[in-house]
């Protein structure tokens, strides 16, 4: 068993149960660009080939959509495929960027189950920035790896991942296990019914790392993996479960193996306070992600610079622009209707097929540094 008290260990951990079932859906790591990083990310050639995302990739690249240069060559639509078309592992860098469209577009997209592992890296440098909730309520795992060093990132384990794979369908599961689980996220002030579902998967995809039945083991590392980086609150002491202990029927003492009634819910209440945030051990309430104090400018929409977001339906006039790609993209696949009553030769445009370009920035700020240079703060300078 990995040792869950250390981080790097975890996010390795992680990743391998990602390879075993894709439907716990990704990782949330939170870690700045250096060494410790780069040697994670190397990890996630075991998930297959990645594809990277940029938090300012647009629907078409996406989704896929109509391909200009092919349709008006073909005389008929052509489509192209986008990014999330075939089901594969998403790396995500700058992950703290991610506008609230695209992160609804790939909660979509892990919804489906098709397959799709979202690895968002966030580099968040403050407590109001960080994932949207859309995309972390999806990803099962969460691991901060800001104060890990290179010297001490401890080796991984090789594990055979592909005959995990093929064990997973023939792991079970205690009876007991889904009402423990529901216990603990209700202990722990945890809302979401995902926790739980994930929970179960951990447990499962943890144990065809090694056999076909879930155990104790299993249990321990599925509820601290997916359960810790959740919880809003700690259990109080009079809210733990204290239940008599029961003789077992006869027919079952002698019965192998390990399961969810034989680990007492005080074991698994530890296992994930172990890993609650300092913060939320200290009483401190989780930062709030809506917030938008974190010293940038406010965001504002034109038509002249700035990102680029998709266009829109509209009139040219002196202060829209108008998107010559896009419109020639509305326009291709009426083409073939529009020749047949044409007066002239070339494209047909119409005035439904305009769109004028939007662009998003961030306004100018000020910062206004306050120096006290009288005598009596002299000593303290």
């Amino acid at each position: 068993m990995s040792d869950l008290s250390d981080p790097f260990a975890r996010a390795a951990l992680a990743v391998d149960l990602l390879a075993v079932d894709p439907g716990l859906g990704g990782l949330h790591l939170i870690a700045r660009a250096g060494p410790v990083r780069d040697r994670l990310v190397t990890r996630l050639a075991l998930l297959g080939p990645l594809r990277r995302l940029n938090p300012a990739m647009s629907d078409e690249a996406l989704l896929g959509g109509l391909d200009v240069a092919a349709t008006l060559a073909a005389g008929h639509k052509v489509e192209r495929a986008g990014l999330l078309a075939d089901p594969a592992p998403l790396l995500l860098p700058m992950a703290e960027r991610t506008p609230a469209g695209l992160a609804a577009r790939l909660g979509a997209c892990l919804d489906t189950g098709r397959g799709h592992v979202l690895i968002a890296l966030d580099e968040a440098a403050s407590d109001e920035e960080g994932l949207p909730d859309a995309l972390t309520e999806r990803l099962a795992f969460s691991v901060d790896l800001s104060g890990v060093a290179l010297g001490a990132v401890p080796p991984v384990e090789g594990r055979d991942l592909a005959a995990a794979t093929a064990r997973l369908r023939k792991v079970t599961v205690p009876d007991d296990l889904p009402r423990q689980i529901a216990e603990l996220t209700v202990a722990f002030g945890i809302a979401s019914p995902r926790a739980a579902l994930f929970a179960l998967r951990c447990a499962r995809a943890h144990a065809a790392l090694s056999s076909t039945e879930v155990g104790p083991e299993d249990i321990e590392a599925a509820v601290a993996l997916t359960l810790a980086h959740r919880a809003t609150q700690r259990p109080a002491a009079e809210d733990r479960p204290q239940e008599p202990e029961q003789e077992r029927p006869p027919e079952t003492e002698d019965a192998g193996g390990g399961g969810a009634e034989d680990i007492p819910q005080e074991m698994l209440i530890e296992a994930v306070a172990a890993l609650l945030p300092p913060g939320l051990l200290a009483g401190k309430p989780k930062a709030d992600r809506t917030a938008t104090g974190a010293g940038a400018g406010a965001l504002r929409k034109g038509n002249r610079r700035g990102r680029p977001l998709p266009s829109r339906p509209g009139k040219p006039s002196a202060d829209a622009r108008i998107d010559l790609v896009a419109t020639l993209r509305a326009a291709a696949p009426w083409q073939t209707i529009r020749k047949r009553t044409a007066r002239r030769p070339g494209v047909q445009i119409r005035a439904a097929d305009i769109r004028l370009r939007r662009f998003q920035e961030r306004s100018d700020r000020l910062v206004i540094f306050a120096v006290d240079a009288s005598g009596s703060s002299a000593l303290a300078r």
